[in-house]
């Protein structure tokens, strides 16, 4: 297993084991569910948890209650991994015992067993302690480091960091609760969905999304090209994926293009390939995407923006089932499923001759119509929390969702759907970072007539924010102008600014010396 092939971490047994630590269980109840967490998706045999003391001198098994006692100051080949693993902060696979100390590890391990050492860390507190995994008699050790370095640790980390955190405060155990079944029942609901219809990957339970993924269902069930339709932003590539995922051709390619963003000749070039000198830049063959996705599926969106020139070689690769490189006479057999998206009005592009009649039958011939988000609010709170939960494990934040939040979001019209809803949940992530609470306040700052989605046009959803390529800075940058016009509407007063951003003013100054305001 590698950290590709990774599952998605279990987002309920995360929550469960966190109201589990919040009411401070023993020791070995910690250790048994994270070891579950981390057998399921490693393929360990074996996890323990080895917590650094006090005096920063010892690892202590936090399951066992045993101290195992060695320097961490200690280096060379003599080390003991799980030392050199918190020293170096880095994951240590043994592939070869005779190089390293296991005496301290001794009566954790079974003989023979390889081992993955790692580095226990979380932001608030720093080190905390190191990770060890056993494998099996011949374990795969670079899979396990894989998988735990790049997928799990942060996760657990923050575990093991909330077991002696909050076992010393006052939480919101009802709050905790609350969560944990309410990702209980949208885990269930998911995992009844995903073995009804396939991969899962388009969320959602209202009924326009639920004839999308129905229609997806019986459309994986042929090879017949299709063709869907919506507006920017509403997962239209996602909905491919999903069709991919479901066909008999899941284990092959799944090749996307998108038609706007390359110029003609670009295009051409990427979809048909080209031989060695077939224009001025040629220095090379180039194999063409079509062929890449020979056996798979080859997704190509906003084909309404596809020069005429080219609709007619698609069209003849469509019907030939072979591609001529550019540059060359030869036809090469190619055998892919086509699915095209589109925000454009084909038909009407039909009819004005921007578009091929001829390539517009012959790509509709299954046509899935992707409902706008404004269509789904029944399924806003999910999305909502999947987006805090993604930014949350990307960012090795602890954000936390108000059930009431997505309130603020009813009436607002989305033209860049859940393209724009993840931006603007990304948004008050970050406003929030990295252990804040979003509320309805929070959204209600972000969509103030001077906020992000005011400028946005109508037309194509939101082109404005088509054009970022670093969303960090430019949110940053958003921020500082949008804290600057508010102290100039106020007159400078930076309490009441505070106030009607619903932050603390210690926050707001510190925000205001950031950007120097």
């Amino acid at each position: 297993m590698t950290a590709a092939d990774a599952p998605i971490p279990d987002f309920e047994a995360l929550f469960g084991a966190l109201c589990r630590l919040a009411q401070a269980p023993d020791a070995p109840g910690i250790v048994a569910d994270i070891d579950a967490l981390l057998r399921r998706y490693t393929g360990a045999a074996a996890c323990h948890v080895l917590w650094l003391d006090d005096a920063r001198t010892t690892l202590r098994h936090l399951g066992r209650g045993m101290d195992l006692a060695f320097s961490i100051e200690r280096e060379g080949s003599g080390a003991c991994p799980a030392c050199a693993a918190l020293r170096t902060n880095t994951v240590v696979g043994v592939r070869d015992p005779a190089r390293w100390d296991l005496t301290a590890l001794a009566p954790i391990l079974t003989p023979g067993a390889g081992l993955v050492a790692a580095p226990l860390t979380y932001e608030s507190r720093g080190a905390l302690g190191a990770l060890v995994l056993t494998g099996g008699t011949a374990p795969d050790t670079a899979a396990l480091e894989d998988a735990t370095g790049a997928l799990l640790l942060p996760a657990v980390a923050a575990l093991v960091d909330a077991r002696v955190s909050h076992a010393r405060q006052a939480l919101n155990l009802t709050h905790l609760a609350t969560s944990y079944d309410r990702a209980n029942a949208d885990r269930r609901r998911l995992r009844s969905e995903k073995a009804r219809t396939g991969a899962g990957l388009l969320l959602g339970s209202s009924p326009p999304m639920q004839a999308v993924r129905e229609t997806l269902h019986r459309a994986a069930q042929v090879t017949t090209p299709v063709l869907l339709l919506g507006e920017t932003g509403s997962g239209k590539e996602l909905a491919a994926r999903e069709l991919h995922a479901q066909s008999t051709r899941a284990g092959r390619p799944f090749v996307a293009v998108n038609c706007a963003a390359l110029s003609p000749q670009l295009l051409e070039s990427e979809l048909f390939g080209h031989a060695k000198g077939a224009f001025t830049s040629a220095s090379g063959e180039r194999k063409g995407l079509m062929r890449e996705a020979d056996g798979g599926v080859l997704f190509l969106d906003e084909v309404g923006e596809m020069p005429p020139a080219l609709q007619s070689a698609l069209l003849r690769s469509i019907q030939e089932r072979t591609v001529r490189p550019v540059g060359t006479n030869r036809e090469i057999p190619v055998d892919f499923r086509l699915v095209c998206a589109t925000h454009r009005d084909l038909a009407a592009m039909v009819a004005g001759g921007t578009f091929r009649e001829d390539l517009y039958y012959r790509i509709r011939r299954i046509v899935v119509d992707m409902p706008p988000l404004r269509a789904l609010s029944g399924d806003m709170p999910l999305l909502m929390r999947r987006f805090v939960d993604a930014f949350n494990v990307q960012e090795k934040t602890g954000v936390m969702l108000d059930d009431g939040a997505w309130r603020a979001l009813h009436a607002h019209p989305f033209p860049g759907n859940v393209r724009e809803l993840q931006t603007l949940v990304e948004q008050a992530c970050l406003d929030r970072f990295p252990n804040g609470r979003i509320t309805d306040a929070t959204f209600r700052a972000l969509l103030a007539p001077e906020g992000v989605m005011a400028g946005a046009g109508a037309e194509g959803g939101g082109e404005e924010g088509d054009g970022v390529t670093d969303l960090r800075l430019s949110v940053d940058d958003y921020e500082k102008r949008l804290i600057a016009r508010r102290l100039a509407r106020l007159d400078g007063d930076r309490a009441r600014a505070a106030q009607s951003f619903n932050l603390p003013k210690r926050t707001f100054a510190d925000r205001c010396r950031r950007y120097d305001l």
